[in-house]
């Protein structure tokens, strides 16, 4: 868990007299994102370009198209360039030609590129977890879902969970969050398998408003 300071206005100091104000001055502060264009993005594609943006994903239909190819996103819920709060999850329709295939019943235990080479080939999207095991070796397939021998249509979604090892011997170096914005923070965060505990607010006359003033553990600190 990683502690960070953020400055919440351009300069100057803050008085006593201020802490009475600290719960409104947080609301006023609270960071929006546009959604970005998906339309005709991959789910794989959508996904980092929202992650990248502290926004979520979550797959809704897939269903067949003129416009669009089979795995290509033909609807998002929200619009593009619509304002929304960081951590907005957007739900995604996906294209498909209307043809099923079966996944296939022999994924779990291989790596993750022959598990993507074999759903691609299927004419599959894939998205891609990755998670703590003490019985998968890191780097190989814990589970699909849809599970092995499922049927689902051709250009959808399968979700895989990939193994990172046992916890107990995984240590990450802490990334470097100074003078970036709280919600790419805290993503630089996530990508490195940690997470934000306690967020405070402190007036700087040297960082942006609404960036990272310091951050304990520091930057390059081994932490599990």
């Amino acid at each position: 868990v990683i502690v960070i300071l953020v400055q919440i206005f351009g300069g100057g100091s803050k008085s006593s007299s201020d802490n009475e104000n600290d719960v409104e001055i947080e609301d006023v502060v609270e960071e929006k994102v546009k959604v970005p264009e998906l339309l005709g993005m991959s789910y794989s594609e959508a996904k980092e370009e929202l992650n990248s943006l502290g926004l979520g994903i979550k797959l809704g239909e897939t269903r067949s198209s003129d416009e669009y190819e089979a795995g290509q996103i033909i609807e998002q819920s929200e619009d593009a360039g619509t304002e929304v709060d960081v951590n907005t999850t957007i739900v995604v329709d996906i294209c498909g030609d209307g043809s099923q295939v079966e996944i296939p019943a022999d994924l779990e235990g291989k790596t993750r590129t022959q598990v993507e080479n074999a759903l691609t080939a299927l004419g599959l999207s894939v998205d891609i977890t990755e998670v703590f095991s003490d019985d998968v070796d890191s780097g190989y397939v814990i589970s699909t879902t849809p599970s092995a021998g499922s049927k689902v249509d051709k250009g959808g979604v399968v979700q895989v969970v990939i193994s990172k090892g046992s916890e107990a011997d995984a240590m990450v170096a802490v990334p470097d969050l100074r003078n970036r914005s709280e919600s790419t923070a805290k993503q630089l965060l996530s990508s490195a398998g940690l997470s934000s505990g306690s967020v405070t607010q402190e007036y700087s006359d040297t960082v942006s408003e609404g960036n990272i003033i310091s951050q304990s553990p520091s930057a390059g600190s081994q932490v599990e």
